[in-house]
């Protein structure tokens, strides 16, 4: 491609994809700026990161990129109005690239590039029967066929995350321009979930071992012979005779994630439940219904489609849906009583129970004469509607709301190339505030730190920051993460290698990047801080009340340090080379020591945000788990400290207020203690 000087730019926006065509002497550049993409099952940040970027074309003729756009009815070509009939599950959801037909004879070795931020699998798809460009030799040949204008075969080819992808020209033999897609590497978008988070695979090695005959009125002891259990397909077979039934897990489940692959008769219906009950011997419980939208009978009804809450939420109707007799992709999501429905990579619908929302949706559904409905654990149950139904990747792993590690994202996202990741928290309670994207501040810039350590140099990277030596005279030496899991060390470097793909180094002098960081007021928050008498790994909780109070938490003693009025500074030991300490207002209580009096050891395992924004803290004292966790009373505009432990709640002592600008109101039960601050007026 040549580098010439850029004569015009025009930028536009169409729904679900975003372009800006650079004009270089004639030579139309397409830079995608990539808006959605499929989630993986279990990766709850997966839809905020796009699979490539920087996208290039030396061409004249117009291309496109659609996070998310490979499905039945999208168009492969910018130049044709063919678009995809038929598509295998394997492609379904990818990131299409379209490209003009009038291109099938360029012989550009570059015609197209692009870098990939995630392992992902490329596909090239050329018409059945033609010989393939010599560019295309090295790669895969595979039985994946689309049907468009004509029929399309695929070849694939692996690339590693910041790995460059050039594309070739076609030739005068090709007759249609090549089509591309890409998806999410196999061994993360075909492979199974991994058990080591949480995931327990339902089937099993052919085993129905996790499953019980459901309700029903002759209260059978065993599982219908329809259903079959063969090399990971779970079949129940309605064109036999012979009794089938529902069946439903032996263990009941309240938060959880459910993923599975469903394939649905012709003009059949069935569906997935969970919080089931027994009434009766009718199964009563929420439902991720399945019919055959085609055909079925009972089509037409907006919330008894395919992946809706049947009765009660709806689906959008241009939703990815492969048709009766293939394979789609189901996932259920239960947490903080929101339930959200998933179809082949994307949400489809979410309502929270006991909202107003779902109050007005209750009243108006056959349900409302339950008045119990869906409020306890329950089963996930499997229909017999009496059609033929189809299931494999069958996967279940128990949420908690309050569990620990990764799980909340930050809201400010860091721009990469022409797009934008959302910062993992971790990252944002520990890094941020030190290490900008493209320029040194307190430390090093985030380009310099991917430079420093190269992929395989992950566990270096984790070393360094557990033990983190003195590189820098002009810079504080960075204190030890060791109070951050390795798992979420692993998080931050892996963010921090994506961030930085395609982004030069900026070199400044004597900028203050501290002193001109936009204010940051928002409350509750929560961010790492320097201050007198407590650990490096100490955070500072901004809280919403009047006073602008903020409670210091030490990590490393694992509990509580001050409580302090007005708006802290804690860009005040940074600005200074670490020769001063943060500013935290007035403080108007010291804990000198923790409320519980056992003695032993204290370890910190991670704490976890709420969807208020307040925190809850998670460590091991002795044998007791404990979990602390501080918000704000507000009509009181009280500081409330909750503490609930397993298997007990430690011994301890409540200290009386050092003064009279502090009140003091202690709740007790068996394995919860409640402590609420209120400032004297």
């Amino acid at each position: 491609m040549t580098n010439c000087r850029l004569r015009r730019v025009r930028r536009r926006s169409v729904r679900g994809r975003e372009e800006m065509r650079v004009f270089e002497n004639g030579f139309a550049i397409v830079v995608a700026c990539l808006v959605s993409v499929s989630p993986l099952a279990g990766d709850d940040n997966a839809s905020e990161r796009p699979l490539i970027h920087g996208a290039a074309f030396n061409s004249r003729n117009s291309y496109v990129v659609v996070r998310n756009g490979f499905r039945r009815g999208a168009k492969l070509w910018t130049d044709r109005e063919y678009v995809v009939k038929k598509l295998p599950i394997d492609l379904s959801g990818g990131t299409l690239l379209q490209t003009p037909m009038e291109d099938r004879g360029n012989k550009n070795d570059d015609l197209i590039s692009f870098a990939v931020l995630e392992n992902c699998v490329v596909y090239v798809g050329i018409k059945a029967g033609r010989k393939r460009p010599d560019w295309l030799g090295s790669w895969e040949k595979t039985d994946l066929t689309v049907e468009a204008s004509n029929t399309l075969v695929y070849s694939r080819k692996p690339f590693s995350a910041g790995e460059k992808v050039v594309l070739g020209g076609g030739s005068a033999g090709l007759q249609a321009m090549y089509s591309v897609v890409i998806t999410e590497n196999a061994d993360k978008s075909t492979a199974v979930p991994s058990e080591k988070h949480g995931w327990v695979n339902l089937i099993a090695d052919d085993s129905l071992a996790h499953w019980a005959p459901g309700p029903s009125k002759s209260n059978p002891t065993d599982i219908g012979s329809l259903w079959s259990l063969t090399d990971g397909v779970l079949h129940l077979d309605k064109s036999k005779k012979g009794r089938g039934g529902p069946i439903w897990t032996k263990k009941h489940y309240d938060e959880f994630e459910l993923t599975f692959e469903f394939n649905i008769a012709f003009n059949g219906n069935s569906g997935v439940k969970y919080r089931v009950v027994d009434v009766d011997g009718s199964a009563l419980g929420c439902e991720y219904q399945i019919i055959d939208d085609d055909n079925y009978r009972d089509n037409k009804n907006p919330t008894h489609r395919t992946a809706c809450l049947y009765e009660l939420a709806s689906v959008p109707v241009d939703r990815k849906w492969n048709p009766a007799g293939e394979w789609n992709q189901g996932r259920v999501r239960v947490l903080n009583n929101t339930f959200e429905h998933w179809l082949n990579g994307e949400k489809v619908t979410s309502v929270t129970f006991g909202s107003e929302d779902w109050k007005q949706r209750f009243s108006k559904s056959k349900y409302r004469i339950h008045p119990d409905f869906a409020k306890t654990a329950g089963p996930i149950l499997l229909q017999d509607h009496g059609d033929s139904v189809s299931y494999r990747n069958l996967y279940i792993r128990e949420l908690n709301s309050e569990q620990i590690g990764p799980v909340a994202t930050a809201t400010k996202p860091r721009k990469t190339g022409t797009q934008e990741l959302s910062e993992p928290l971790a990252f944002t309670v520990n890094c941020r505030a030190c290490h900008l994207l493209d320029q040194t501040g307190v430390g090093p810039s985030l380009v310099e730190m991917a430079e420093l350590y190269p992929r395989e140099n992950k566990d270096r990277f984790i070393h360094w920051a557990i033990s983190p030596g003195r590189k820098r005279d002009q810079m504080p030496q960075m204190p030890s993460m060791a109070h951050v899991p390795k798992e979420q060390l692993s998080e931050i470097y892996d963010y921090i290698k994506t961030v930085t793909v395609g982004v030069k180094r900026v070199k400044t002098s004597n900028i203050d990047s501290y002193a001109t960081a936009p204010a940051k007021t928002k409350r509750p928050r929560i961010e790492r801080t320097f201050v007198p008498n407590s650990g490096p790994a100490s955070l500072i909780l901004a809280l919403p009340t009047e006073k602008k109070h903020n409670v210091i938490w030490d990590t490393d003693q694992c509990r509580l340090r001050y409580i302090s009025t007005g708006e802290p500074d804690n860009y005040a030991y940074l600005r200074s080379n670490g020769n001063s300490l943060a500013l935290v207002g007035e403080i108007i209580y010291r804990e000198s020591q923790s409320i519980f009096t056992a003695a032993g050891d204290v370890q910190y395992k991670g704490y976890h945000i709420s969807k208020e924004g307040y925190p809850s803290f998670v460590y091991q004292l002795g044998e007791s788990e404990v979990t602390e966790t501080i918000s704000v009373d507000v009509e009181r505009q009280s500081i409330v400290r909750s503490f609930k432990a397993t298997p007990q709640l430690p011994d301890y002592e409540i200290p009386p207020p050092p003064d009279d600008r502090l009140t003091t109101e202690v709740t007790k039960s068996d394995k919860a203690i409640s402590i609420s601050y209120t400032a004297k007026k």
